[in-house]
């Protein structure tokens, strides 16, 4: 989920330690993300949001994104689109307090063996993950987190030597990309 996350928080997103918000941000974030994990923008205690993300998280963080497909979408550009929403939000949520680092990290990696197992590099995920956008948004769904990106940008990150896609080995797996 680099480039949006890149855009709003730089390095911070992609290193180990969970990163910190200033509350601004934080606020700015939460009812984005409260939308995406399909909660209530109302809910009135963190205690009730962190019961309820980590619930989510633990019992269905595999079909997020993915419950209700559109006819005519391609099932790997939405697997991609759905594998980058959950990592951004997943790591959100692990900032904001409202999953602690253990199933943010088992989320992380199961996500991460997904993708793995269904594309063979940061080039056809990533590919992916832009038609998956559009198909996406072209079915008047938001991706409010999300920032514009296309195919051509993402031949961009991996030529160049400073981003992350382009520094770390796509993971090993069993492909079944086209």
């Amino acid at each position: 989920a680099h480039p949006a996350a890149h855009a709003r928080l730089g390095e911070a997103f992609v290193v180990g330690d969970v990163p910190s918000y200033a509350p601004e941000e934080a606020q700015r974030l939460r009812r984005p993300l409260l939308h995406q994990f399909g909660l209530s923008g109302e809910l009135s205690s963190e205690d009730a949001i962190r019961r309820q993300v980590s619930r989510l998280l633990r019992e269905q963080w595999w079909r997020l994104d993915l419950a209700d497909p559109r006819p005519g979408e391609d099932p790997l550009d939405a697997l991609a689109f759905a594998c980058a929403r959950v990592a951004f939000g997943t790591r959100h949520a692990a900032a904001l307090g409202w999953v602690d680092a253990d199933l943010q990290w088992k989320v992380l990696t199961h996500n991460l063996q997904r993708a793995a197992e269904c594309f063979d590099s940061w080039d056809s995920y990533g590919r992916a993950w832009a038609r998956g956008r559009r198909q996406w948004l072209a079915t008047s769904r938001a991706d409010t987190l999300g920032l514009p990106f296309s195919e051509d940008d993402v031949g961009d990150w991996l030529a160049d030597p400073g981003h992350p896609w382009s520094r770390l080995p796509w993971p090993a797996g069993t492909s079944a990309t086209r």
